[in-house]
């Protein structure tokens, strides 16, 4: 392992720079390509054999260049130096650290370059100048000023595949659509739609509907020949303005040569066939004096049906050349086409009781086919109907924690979502007779006994009712505290049993025994006459002598 020197920065690490500053050429490269000619490149022996980076990790937007870290290793902005005519070029990492994070994207404004006629590009690493170019602008159509919008909605799923609907606009006719698949290895090309000859095989059919933008268009054309074939000196002028080489110089006088002879302007990214096609469009203008120009080349559409197999970690790009070869293109992530599926219920961290179902929810969108996983277990798994789609099921769990997610896939990509949730016991109720007590007799003159029965009872989740029942017998409910019931006994020997039940069916009992007996009545008191009786107190004979009163 090489000696560390700072973040990004070791002994060993050349190779990773290397590839690094291949990535920020790369990077200009696509941003200038649409509207500047690169006509001198200098680029250091040490880069050019550095392995290439993909396209995939570059974008550009309006002249913004955002470009992503392909390696697994961090490099200070402090080591890079961009320039455009001498002047800095600001380069911003996302989380403004100043530090090029592995897969962390960097962003720098090239509008100031692409503004230039002549721009000299330098990048500079550890201070040591690793490349140089210089730009110049093309001539183009006078009315060509914009370059091809493309817009594209894509549909993952079903039979058909991944469904590109695209459009393109441009201020005078698109020419060439090109739908491309790529990876971190690379790019092919999937599709080509040629425009302009399919106009002119007359596949694709229709008249200016108003006749001046026909002849807008034809002098546009005609404007742009003369200056090229005739004017040799306005070009010989421009090239010297830029400064070259007089080896350069050679070759423009040849390029300006074989474009007075051939109308073939490589430079001027008017390809050979499209120059071909643009002479045939110059001829039905000339004929009959009314404009056949493709006026609905100003906005094109198609469908492009991919049916392979594809993967998140691919993108697929859409390139548009305009009628001069002005190009565009737009990047599709495929990772953000794979199907989205969230879990509606229950929640994260919800809490239920082991004999409770536990309902199961979730949706996708964009899904050919759903699953549902427990602990890992696969719980269902069905072909998904039109987006959004539902599924779900219910279950009933162990106590203990549980995770639950849910899957989409379709021919794109998987989309996923988990929850854990927590199931606990639920405890049986508990309930107690606090009135009449255990072994209690109680007492009537009659053949029965009107009784007051009280309990108490409690439980974890709560108490549905409490059920009163003699020798077996149901004899009423309660449903709230405190729980009693009234009821009449017969003469005897009485089990008295209460029953609560909880909110899931678990029950709970307690019994006392009690006596009811009958008693006779209490003698009656009554008012009763006494004869008056005389005593002796003479003992003498022992015997005491009763005697009736005088």
């Amino acid at each position: 392992m090489g000696k560390d020197n700072g973040i990004g920065k070791k002994t060993g690490d050349r190779g990773f720079a290397e590839v690094i500053a291949a990535l920020i050429i790369l990077a200009i490269t696509v941003a200038a390509s649409p509207a500047l000619i690169q006509i001198t490149k200098h680029v250091s022996s040490e880069i050019a054999k550095a392995n290439q980076p993909s396209s995939a990790y570059v974008s550009v937007s309006n002249g913004v260049v955002s470009a992503t870290n392909p390696m697994p290793v961090p490099i200070s902005l402090d080591r890079i130096r961009l320039t455009v005519n001498g002047e800095p070029v600001p380069i911003q990492d996302a989380n403004h650290n100043g530090v090029w994070e592995p897969f962390e994207k960097i962003t720098f404004d090239l509008n100031s370059m692409l503004k230039k006629d002549v721009a000299v590009v330098t990048l500079y690493i550890d201070g040591k100048e690793v490349y140089r170019s210089v730009y110049t602008r093309p001539t183009a159509f006078p009315e060509d000023a914009q370059f091809p919008v493309i817009d594209v909605n894509a549909s993952a799923g079903g039979k058909k595949g991944l469904t590109l609907d695209i459009s393109i606009d441009d201020d005078v006719a698109v020419a060439l659509q090109e739908v491309r698949i790529g990876d971190v290895k690379g790019e092919k090309l999937y599709s080509q739609t040629d425009f302009l000859e399919e106009y002119v095989k007359g596949h694709r059919g229709g008249k200016c509907k108003h006749e001046h933008e026909g002849k807008k268009f034809r002098k546009a054309v005609e404007k742009y020949w003369k200056e090229i074939g005739e004017n040799g000196e306005k070009g010989e002028k421009y090239w010297k303005e830029a400064e070259v080489s007089e080896k350069f110089w050679k070759e423009v006088k040849k390029y300006w040569d074989e474009i007075e002879k051939e109308h073939i302007g490589e430079h001027y990214k008017v390809e050979k066939k499209i120059a071909v096609l643009l002479e045939k469009l110059m001829g039905a203008v000339k004929e009959g004096g009314k404009s056949s120009i493709p006026c609905d080349l100003k906005h094109v559409s198609s469908e492009v049906t991919i049916n392979q197999n594809l993967s998140a970690d691919q993108y697929i790009r859409i390139v548009a050349k305009d009628i001069t070869g002005k190009t565009s293109s737009k990047i599709l992530w495929l990772r953000e086409l794979a199907p989205e599926v969230h879990i509606i219920r229950p929640a994260d961290g919800q809490k239920f009781w082991n004999n409770e179902d536990i309902s199961i929810l979730a949706r996708a969108i964009g899904a050919d086919r759903v699953y549902l996983y427990v602990d890992g277990r696969l719980i269902l798994s069905e072909n998904a109907g039109s987006s959004p789609y539902d599924f779900g099921k219910n279950v009933r769990l162990d106590v203990g924690t549980h995770t639950i997610k849910a899957r989409a896939v379709n021919n794109v990509g998987a989309g996923e979502d988990s929850i854990t949730i927590t199931v606990i016991p639920d405890n049986p109720p508990t309930v107690r007779i606090t009135q009449p007590k255990n072994g209690q007799t109680f007492t009537t003159t009659g053949n029965a006994y009107k009784l007051t029965v009280t309990a108490t009872a409690s439980d974890d989740r709560g108490v549905r009712e409490v059920r009163f029942y003699d020798n077996g017998r149901f004899i009423g409910s309660d449903l709230s505290a405190p729980y009693q019931i009234t009821a009449t006994l017969g003469l005897g020997t009485h089990t008295i049993k209460a029953v609560a039940v909880d909110t899931a069916g678990q029950t709970a009992s307690d019994t006392v025994m009690i006596t009811v007996k009958k008693v006779g009545q209490p003698p009656k008191i009554v008012q009763a006459s006494v004869p008056a009786i005389g005593w002796s107190t003479d003992f003498s004979g022992g015997t005491p002598v009763v005697g009736g009163g005088s």
